[in-house]
């Protein structure tokens, strides 16, 4: 009988921990993840040694991912946890401010002697976990929320990884619409803030008349429609015994909204831009934007170049190995492991890259349309947004669309911390996954 009984709780252990999952979630990340082992390993120039240690990476990644997909994901929602976890990556940035390992003029890296790691892959860990912990709240503290957002972010920055910054920026204000239930009012703040930002970078980075002229009389339009959306949805119902006299003082009123609005919206945009540009953003940083928007040095778009030219020779059905193979394109098996997998597999290839990204995100979005708590959908939500960016930016800077910045492509890029990073994350998501799919059966 004792024999029995332990055959029936093995089973439904099995059935549990390993049957109940997603077995496309775990098909589609091995098939990218043996895709990036297959390039870095078919582009290596003098020895194998990348590709040992990326498979060595990604036997500890999916020793991480079937662990966090085992665990129940409640207990990563307490405070504990991922506060906890929060304090202990602002921790690590600040120590990489003062130790970090210096390459190419970034101190990205902390070296432990036999393997670095980017405290920026693990920050992206953390602001998912604050975003799905504090934001699903119902006694939500923004304020706390706002200054460790706020504090990731400018360290994350001073490294300087101007990519992870933007990468972890947009995954917050986005998780931050998703979880507020006035989607107006979130729409006005977000499209004011983009809007003032984008007429200061205009006015700082180029001093022709005709250009910021025609930046800021489409910048007052976009504003004046936005503001006249949100006072009309929002002005209540005018009485229609007060109807002639409160039709002049609410026009006077929405003139002086828009005004202050567009006033207001354009000197911050100024401000912002000005302190960025002069004090935060360094030299090579500002030379490869303004080399991108106006080509005023060819010298600083070398990269661009060279991977324009191996996504051209790999063709249809690749083959090439002239960029990679001879040093001609530099980091071919991080920043530009697209180009470098166009040029060993060819258009059939990266289209195959593509679609597996495309499946990633399908199912990741069919997980999130199943789930029942704010936390989950959160989660996910930053899930999908961190791999959607990344996979987005990487890719349009290796076609020539975007300035060159060192962003890895998810589960391609040899390296482990984001490697490992993207395991963990999406083994929550099984996690989550499983026991949304356990509760429905009940």
């Amino acid at each position: 009988m004792k024999i029995k009984k332990l055959k029936i709780d093995l089973k439904n252990i099995l059935y549990e921990k390993i049957l109940s999952q997603n077995f496309f979630l775990t098909l589609n990340i091995f098939l990218l993840y043996i895709y990036g082992l297959a390039s870095i390993y078919y582009s290596s120039n003098t020895s194998n040694i990348l590709a040992e240690r990326q498979l060595t990476f990604g036997i500890i990644g999916l020793a991480l991912y079937f662990l966090f997909a085992s665990i129940d994901y409640i207990n990563l929602s307490f405070p504990l946890f991922y506060l906890g976890f929060t304090y202990i990556s602002i921790l690590i940035l600040f120590i990489d401010l003062f130790v970090g390992k210096n390459v190419n003029g970034a101190a990205r890296w902390i070296a432990l002697g036999f393997v670095n790691f980017q405290p920026s892959e693990i920050a992206k860990f953390a602001v998912i976990l604050i975003c799905a912990g504090m934001l699903s709240q119902k006694k939500k503290n923004f304020y706390l929320f706002t200054f460790l957002s706020v504090l990731i972010i400018f360290l994350v920055f001073k490294e300087p990884s101007l990519s992870s910054a933007i990468t972890i920026l947009i995954t917050i204000l986005v998780t931050v619409f998703i979880s507020m239930k006035n989607k107006l009012i979130a729409i006005s703040m977000v499209l004011l803030l983009g809007l003032s930002l984008i007429s200061g970078f205009i006015l700082i980075t180029n001093h022709k008349l005709i250009i910021y002229s025609l930046a800021l009389v489409t910048f007052e339009i976009l504003i004046c429609g936005l503001f006249m959306l949100f006072l009309n949805i929002s002005t209540p119902v005018i009485s229609k015994t007060n109807e002639k006299t409160s039709k002049k003082t609410s026009k006077l009123k929405e003139f002086i909204y828009i005004t202050l609005a567009i006033f207001i919206s354009f000197v911050t945009g100024v401000l912002i831009f000005s302190i960025g540009w002069n004090h935060l953003l360094q030299p090579y940083q500002k030379q490869r934007i303004l080399s991108f928007l106006y080509n005023k040095d060819k010298s600083t778009s070398y990269q661009i170049t060279q991977a324009e030219i191996a996504i051209g020779s790999g063709e249809i059905y690749g083959g090439g190995t002239t960029q990679t193979r001879l040093d001609f394109l530099p980091e071919y098996s991080t920043d530009f492991i697209f180009a470098t997998s166009a040029e060993e597999f060819g258009f059939i290839g990266v289209s195959i890259l593509i679609l597996l990204y495309f499946f990633l995100i399908n199912i990741l979005s069919e997980i999130l349309q199943k789930t029942t708590d704010d936390y989950s959908k959160l989660f996910i939500s930053g899930v999908i947004l961190i791999i959607s960016i990344q996979t987005t930016l990487n890719i349009l800077i290796n076609l020539g669309k975007l300035p060159t910045t060192g962003i890895p492509l998810p589960f391609m890029s040899s390296g482990g911390s984001d490697l490992i990073i993207m395991f963990c994350l999406l083994g929550i998501v099984q996690s989550i996954y499983r026991h949304t799919k356990a509760n429905r059966r009940i």
